[in-house]
């Protein structure tokens, strides 16, 4: 499997450029229709979408909180629909990460680097929470 793509300086939130991309948008133009073959599929990903900067908002349904390598938070931006969004943090949010539980609404911030056909599921590199529900306000910055 592929490994997140990182900046050597990723920019604080309010520098990122979050374009108006929707999850539900990419799902659509990624889903298997039968109209494209998968490499059409897969050039119209890296020409439409890789590398840019969105913010969305969706309930988590897993977290993984790794130490060696890039932590996970799995959201469902739109309930009854299969589309996932995987976003991968530094493990230096896993103390945040973990305050999180399933079902709770959240706002990530993140760069599309990936889509996995198979599971239609989006993956953002990069993660950063922008504003959890409650039960408490978790920080944007782990420094």
């Amino acid at each position: 499997m592929d490994a997140p793509k990182y900046s050597a300086r990723p920019p604080p939130v309010a520098q990122r450029p979050a374009e108006d991309i929707a999850a539900m948008q990419v799902f659509m133009d990624m889903r298997d229709a039968g109209d494209r073959s998968l490499a059409q599929r897969k050039q119209e990903w890296r020409e439409k979408y890789e590398g840019h900067w969105v913010s969305w908002k969706g309930r988590v349904e897993e977290v993984h909180a790794n130490e060696g390598i890039a932590s996970q938070l799995v959201l469902r931006p739109e309930e009854g629909q299969t589309l996932k969004v995987q976003v991968n943090f530094d493990p230096l949010y896993n103390a945040q990460l973990e305050q999180l539980r399933e079902g709770q609404g959240v706002h990530v911030s993140g760069r599309l680097w990936g889509y996995y056909f198979l599971g239609d599921t989006v993956r953002l590199s990069e993660g950063m929470l922008l504003e959890p529900a409650a039960p408490r306000q978790v920080q944007t910055s782990p420094l």
